[in-house]
């Protein structure tokens, strides 16, 4: 397939592959291309049996001997909230300030 166009996905785009065992197992989609005359558009895929290529999800083989069977969108999970801001501190005194109440704490102790 010549790639005529390509857009990145949306986080949370996985191409689903049916597994001989039955089961199922997902890779992250990439991008998506159109390609073939604007024809076909498809997801783009790291190939899981060559990690230095990317193909269309559609051709691909799982490493467990999988073939493709549709594009599921699983929304990611959402960050945890923001750590609430540290309690303020006390303001620092002045120094004519702590020496005021310094003086009149040694003051009380005398009486």
């Amino acid at each position: 397939m010549r790639i005529e166009q390509l857009v990145a996905a949306e986080p949370g785009w996985k191409a689903v592959f049916k597994e001989p065992d039955d089961s199922e197992t997902m890779s992250r989609i990439l991008g998506w291309a159109v390609g073939d005359g604007g024809d076909e558009l498809v997801g783009v895929i790291v190939d899981p049996a060559e990690p230095s290529r990317i193909v269309a999800a559609a051709g691909a083989t799982s490493p467990g001997g999988g073939t493709f069977t549709r594009y599921r969108f699983v929304p990611p999970e959402r960050p945890p909230p923001p750590s609430p801001p540290p309690a303020a501190e006390a303001p620092e005194q002045k120094p004519e300030e702590a020496a005021r109440q310094l003086a009149k704490s040694v003051l009380k102790r005398r009486r």
